[in-house]
């Protein structure tokens, strides 16, 4: 167990972090690739669904993007961020539809 105290977070310390992108979800449908992809920049974090055909032309679906606050990143200080509780929960294809289910922060 850690415990971290004393930290303070400037807008001058995030902005000189680095992007950080993840993929958090990928799956395959048919001929089509979907995958949720998230970017983490120190001062926001934003998730993007994309879809790929089989010639790797690339679709977003969907973007949300959400601006950290000081309880947030006091969280994160201790490992404890909500960041993980965004995802896709599944997918599936029904006469030619998509459908996605996410998973926002419980809802």
């Amino acid at each position: 167990m850690s415990c971290k105290g004393g930290e303070t977070y400037t807008a001058k310390q995030n902005i000189n972090q680095e992007k950080k992108m993840d993929t958090i979800y990928k799956e395959k449908q048919g001929n089509i690739s979907i995958a949720f992809l998230r970017t983490d920049d120190g001062l926001n974090v934003k998730w993007k669904t994309i879809v790929e055909n089989k010639s790797e032309k690339e679709l977003t679906l969907y973007e949300d993007l959400v601006e950290k606050n000081f309880g947030w990143k006091q969280k994160e200080s201790v490992g404890e961020s909500p960041i993980k509780l965004y995802n896709i929960s599944g997918t599936f294809v029904d006469n030619n539809k998509l459908y996605v289910v996410y998973n926002k922060f419980g809802v």
